[in-house]
């Protein structure tokens, strides 16, 4: 990926080297775009490890998003991340969460930088279509996606698919070898039938459908197990509720994972990965694992169609008896054959890489950014405005 121009991006991260789909994605991108010349300035919310060795500069603020009911309150929850925009001057505000226009406006109309918003799920909002009016362009990781925000409000115009990308080098074809090692490293026997679950274990992915779909499955525990990994200590009162309900009742056979940061050695392990979301828009692990040459079981809702394509077995969202006969013949069916793991990696890498997701994304950043030329003419207006930010802070 070659870049015509250099910019100064101003990247939001929520919870900067949280485990979320949003959060990797959004550092794997603004990573690709440093390692081509970009100016990657980072305000975050939440750390968890250290700050990226890619980051020009990292600032840790109060809020990214507030509630516009108390104008005076929102005000000083996010005048430090103003003030801190300010000083960077950026050509783009890159943001991952349309609630984090909440800022990205205001710091718009005080620098002239323009504003990127990646859609990376859809949740409803008011006055979606006032609010994206200063918006300059939105990225949508899938047509699904994209549909539900331009049903609220948002200019079809502006909008531009961009699937999530993979490191295919990051997750390569697992082989006889890596698939032996993985297990020993689990304790999972090695002729096993392993089912994989990955991610957050929580309502929306459908978690208690895939365990009442195994205890139907009723095959004994050293013939068959079921992975769950995504188990955390973290979350509100109900979330954490569900998830102990869950492990409390789950049938022999069942073994839970706490969150990691190497998924790669569960899908090595596994023989199919299952994902019954009841809401999804892309599915991040799904194409991992097709990298890895894994199968994919999941459910037609939301972007999942449109990331696993004709390569997976889909089933009706909450079809308990659909879910069971697509885990019973995955167990009859055996190991994958090579050519059919091949073709799964294959997928991956001609429509889900990571570098032509980065190239697309970087692209559509130099086009919607403002022109350098115009900074000295807006600068004399934009240096009173800042001047007063300063003053109140």
């Amino acid at each position: 990926m070659t870049a015509r121009r250099r910019l100064r991006v101003l990247l939001s991260v929520d919870r900067l080297g949280g485990l979320g789909g949003v959060e990797t994605m959004s550092v794997m991108i603004a990573e690709a775009l440093a390692r081509q010349g970009h100016q990657i300035d980072i305000v975050y919310v939440q750390r968890v490890g250290a700050v990226p060795a890619f980051a020009h500069s990292a600032s840790r603020v109060r809020a990214l998003d507030v509630r516009l009911r108390r104008p005076f309150a929102a005000l000083r929850e996010i005048l430090p991340v103003l003030v801190t925009g300010i000083r960077r001057r950026p050509d783009v505000i890159y943001v991952h969460r349309f609630e984090e226009l909440a800022f990205a406006l205001p710091l718009h109309f005080l620098t002239g930088a323009r504003i990127i918003c990646h859609l990376h799920y859809f949740s409803p909002r008011s006055r979606v279509a006032l609010k994206s009016r200063g918006v300059a362009h939105f990225i949508a990781v899938s047509e699904a996606t994209a549909k539900q925000w331009m049903t609220q409000g948002v200019d079809p115009t502006k909008v531009t698919v961009v699937p999530n990308g993979v490191d295919v080098d990051a997750f390569p074809l697992t082989g006889t070898d890596d698939r032996h090692g993985a297990r020993l490293a689990l304790r999972l026997p090695q002729d096993a039938f392993v089912a994989l679950f990955c991610g957050r274990v929580s309502p929306e992915k459908g978690v208690h459908d895939l365990v009442h779909a195994w205890a139907e499955l009723g095959l004994p525990p050293d013939q068959a197990r079921l992975l769950v990994v995504g188990v955390s200590s973290e979350g509100d009162a109900n979330a954490l509720a569900y998830q102990g309900r869950l492990i409390a009742l789950a049938a022999t056979g069942v073994e839970w994972l706490a969150a990691r940061l190497d998924v790669l050695t569960p899908m090595r392990a596994a023989d199919v990965l299952v994902l019954p979301s009841r809401v999804e828009s892309f599915g991040l692990v799904l194409a991992e694992a097709m990298s890895t040459g894994l199968p994919i079981i999941a459910t037609r809702v939301g972007g999942i169609p449109e990331t696993v394509g004709a390569s997976g077995t889909l089933v009706a969202d909450g079809d308990a008896a659909a879910l069971v006969d697509a885990l019973r013949r995955a167990a009859a069916g055996g190991q994958t054959q090579d050519a059919r793991r091949r073709a799964l990696r294959q997928h991956v890498v001609d429509r889900l890489s990571l570098d032509a997701t980065a190239q697309r994304i970087e692209q559509l950043l130099i086009d919607s950014a403002r022109p350098r030329r115009r900074w000295a003419t807006h600068r004399r207006s934009a240096d009173r405005r800042r001047q007063e930010i300063a003053r109140r802070s």
